[in-house]
């Protein structure tokens, strides 16, 4: 592919491809062919601009998990907090950085080229949490999308839940069923827990061997 097609942008009101097209000087993500465009789509793309154009989480210490990421501002229910651009890798080189193995991958020479999307540098610092008050959205192209699942507090950590479905209906709402997500957690990702739910239930659990005993 030559420099000159790799150079082309989309607009995002009527998808035409050209070289010249005009970036939105609030996100500095999306393309429009000229103002008419922009004012076509702007009622689905200012939630987006917004966003990107005012960060509203910080990266901060926690006390079990290293960083995460915290809300700066309070949202709503199914308000988007951020919209990032996904990073894509080669097999190959994840082969390279010796992180294929923990994903049950193995090189060949079929798929050394493929490639796969993995978060950003903000997505990339959110913790896990088996309720989680937060899901990513993974769309067709190369962003990734955070939702607020529920409301969430100015201060509040913002998590994921890691091993769960595209969608923010996944729930743990039982010990039952959070013990079956942590063994998933274990074998797919080496993660133990520790989020506020796992260490209760653990206490639980303890509490209830040592009445039995």
């Amino acid at each position: 592919m030559g420099d000159s097609t790799r150079s082309l942008q989309t607009c995002a009101a009527c998808h035409r491809q050209c070289s010249k097209l005009l970036l939105c000087g609030q996100c500095k993500l999306a393309y429009f062919c000229n103002a008419a465009c922009q004012r076509h789509v702007w009622k689905a793309h200012k939630p987006v601009c917004v966003a990107v154009a005012n960060p509203c989480v910080d990266m901060r210490k926690t006390e079990r998990c290293g960083n995460g990421l915290f809300a700066t501002k309070a949202f709503h229910r199914g308000e988007l907090i951020v919209m990032e651009k996904a990073q894509f890798v080669t097999f190959k080189e994840l082969a390279r950085q010796n992180r294929l193995s923990q994903f049950g991958y193995t090189l060949t020479a079929s798929n050394a080229s493929e490639t796969v999307a993995v978060h950003g540098p903000i997505l990339s610092i959110l913790n896990h949490s088996c309720i989680p008050n937060a899901w990513v959205k993974r769309e067709a192209g190369p962003y990734r999308k955070l939702y607020a699942r529920r409301d969430i507090q100015v201060g509040e950590e913002i998590c994921t839940f890691y091993d769960g479905a595209d969608t923010p209906d996944e729930e743990c709402a039982t010990i039952e069923s959070r013990i079956a997500k942590r063994a998933s957690l274990r074998d797919r990702f080496g993660l133990d827990c520790l989020c506020l739910h796992c260490q209760m239930d653990v206490a639980l659990i303890d509490e209830s061997a040592t009445t039995m005993n």
